[in-house]
């Protein structure tokens, strides 16, 4: 029996109701609508969007009961879960009918993730006292703390980072995916706003993961934020060199993190990445960066890098000094000189093109 024209259309009501995630109410909106309508080829011809919306409906209510606003404090859905329940949204085939919901959807599972870094981040800030720090203590002033309490303060920290690291790589290809789904070319400027606040806030919660730096990075400079962008990238390469591409020809495989033309051409032309930060802020790339006193180095290479952008700090400070000191300023000059000669030489240019203005 079809419907009455004069009644509200329950087959328009059970799109709109899954829209709104309400998986039971658009099944009963579109039983409601014509019993066994699923069984007549010729009614799906004429309400398309209503069939897609039931099948939607029973396929992702399953999936989702237990994660859907119930007004219960529920606990987050795992990475593994995010990652199975991710997969299943990339191969849905959501059609022209269910735009609105395939967008609801993807907000769900960005809270979900958004839920799971939070937890990560109260496990992070648990431990942080307990985290490995630098001596900073004088000999005397440490002999007064008991050792044994020291070392087990450091064994929970490394336990605390060492649990971190791994759900920063459980985590990484679906907030990866996430980001790249809200960045997608149909990106809207809310949509860009949430991908740079889901990787801002996985930056902060995995710091120990370099990853979500150059993500960050990649998404300030979609979003058409250079300055931000530049300077994320700058950070990215002074303290994770060990993912900065290396842009061989060969290799089809390197994920090169969307950096622009204009950073690639450094890193090809100085490919330590530290060194190349150091040529793009001689060049004007990049502004000054402030380096943490806990800097991790990964290898001897890299240290010596940093060292050389250290050496470029100082001399520039001893350049912008009010009180400038000529021998001052001729040592920090001669320190970059002596850390790399090619940059000490570009440096030198810089200097002089500076003073001619």
């Amino acid at each position: 029996m079809a419907p009455s024209l004069w009644q509200e259309n329950p087959a328009d009501l059970a799109v709109r109701l899954l829209a709104a995630l309400d998986f039971e109410g658009a099944e009963t909106a579109f039983n409601n609508w014509i019993p066994n309508a699923g069984f007549d080829p010729e009614i799906e011809k004429k309400e398309p969007a209503a069939f897609a919306a039931v099948r939607a409906a029973k396929y992702w209510g399953p999936l989702l009961s237990e994660w859907i606003n119930t007004g219960k404090q529920l606990q987050p859905m795992d990475a593994s879960g995010l990652d199975n329940l991710l997969i299943q949204y990339q191969n849905y085939d959501f059609g022209k009918w269910l735009k609105l919901f395939s967008q609801n959807l993807l907000q769900l599972i960005l809270r979900l993730i958004q839920d799971l870094i939070r937890v990560q981040d109260s496990v992070l800030n648990e431990g942080e006292n307990k985290c490995p720090k630098p001596q900073t203590k004088s000999p005397e002033s440490s002999n007064s703390t008991n050792p044994e309490d020291q070392n087990k303060d450091q064994s929970d920290g490394n336990k605390t980072l060492t649990q971190l690291a791994a759900q920063a790589a459980l985590l990484y290809p679906v907030i990866s995916k996430v980001s790249a789904l809200l960045l997608c070319g149909k990106a809207t400027q809310k949509t860009r706003g949430q991908a740079t606040d889901l990787l801002t806030l996985a930056f902060k919660t995995f710091r120990i993961d370099g990853r979500f730096s150059y993500l960050l990075a990649n998404c300030y400079y979609k979003d058409r934020k250079k300055e931000q962008a530049y300077q994320q990238y700058a950070y990215s390469l002074l303290n994770f060199p060990q993912l900065t591409p290396d842009f061989n020809p060969d290799n089809d495989n390197h994920n090169d993190f969307g950096l622009p033309k204009e950073i690639r051409a450094l890193i090809i032309k100085q490919p330590q990445p530290a060194k190349a930060v150091v040529l793009g802020s001689i060049k004007g790339v990049f502004k000054m960066i402030e380096l943490p006193s806990d800097l991790r180095f990964s290898d001897q290479q890299h240290q010596q890098a940093l060292d050389c952008y250290l050496a470029f700090q100082r001399a520039e400070a001893a350049a912008f000094n009010p009180n400038k000191n000529i021998r001052q300023l001729a040592d920090a000059r001669k320190a970059l000189m002596e850390a790399d000669q090619v940059l000490g030489k570009e440096y030198m240019k810089m200097i002089k093109a500076r003073e001619e203005r």
